[in-house]
């Protein structure tokens, strides 16, 4: 058994998982590799700027922010993050982002996905599932395309696209996908932005598209 009183304060207090940590990889790396790693309890997990990196069955789980990327590269495969209080993913300034098999879920507060000013997301055979209080995807002048993937559940829109002062209107390209059960809208398209669907269903929500 594992004993003694992390607190110091005598019985006053149970020991919490909880600590405030994070990885901060900064200018100039790269060939990063994260892999059959397990992320938790903790605020800021893992940010990346002007780096690029590769995350591999990696599992983030009760943290305030999931995975933040500015200026960089970053590829997710088989990547499972939840329970989180804040974006589980969130990209910035002409950042570039691959998810495939992978799942986003439990999102308590924010966007599971928020991508700002000129950022580009590839979306393929991933599912981003209840969300409480946010979008499954927020683009903020940003760009996203995805094939063969679900979106599901939310109090908020399900997809949601705005122009950014800066780097203008958002668009998505949205394929062979499932976006339902959202409080308000499933697609939500505002200030110029552009969204194509093809081959796609949207159900369940109180609108299917907002323009």
């Amino acid at each position: 058994t594992i004993g003694g009183d992390d607190n110091a304060d005598g019985d006053l207090t149970e020991p919490s998982p909880y600590d405030d940590w994070n990885i901060f990889l900064r200018s100039g790396s790269h060939d990063i590799e994260f892999e059959n790693a397990d992320f938790s309890y903790s605020d800021d997990v893992l940010y990346f700027y002007k780096s690029d990196a590769t995350l591999r069955d990696v599992f983030i789980s009760y943290v305030g922010y999931g995975i933040g990327v500015d200026q960089g590269d970053l590829i997710l495969e088989r990547v499972d993050i939840s329970d989180t209080f804040s974006d589980a993913l969130a990209g910035y300034n002409n950042s570039k982002i691959f998810v495939s098999d992978s799942i986003v879920k439990d999102i308590w507060s924010g966007d599971a996905i928020g991508l700002y000013d000129n950022t580009e997301l590839l979306f393929v055979n991933s599912s981003i599932l209840d969300i409480t209080d946010g979008s499954a995807i927020g683009l903020y002048g940003s760009h996203a395309t995805a094939t063969n993937s679900v979106f599901s559940g939310g109090l908020d829109s399900g997809i949601e696209l705005y122009d950014n002062w800066q780097t203008g209107p958002s668009t998505i390209y949205l394929e062979n996908s499932l976006v339902e059960n959202y409080l308000w809208s499933d697609l939500l398209v505002c200030c110029g932005s552009t969204a194509k669907v093809k081959k796609s269903v949207l159900r369940n929500s109180d609108y299917g598209v907002e323009v």
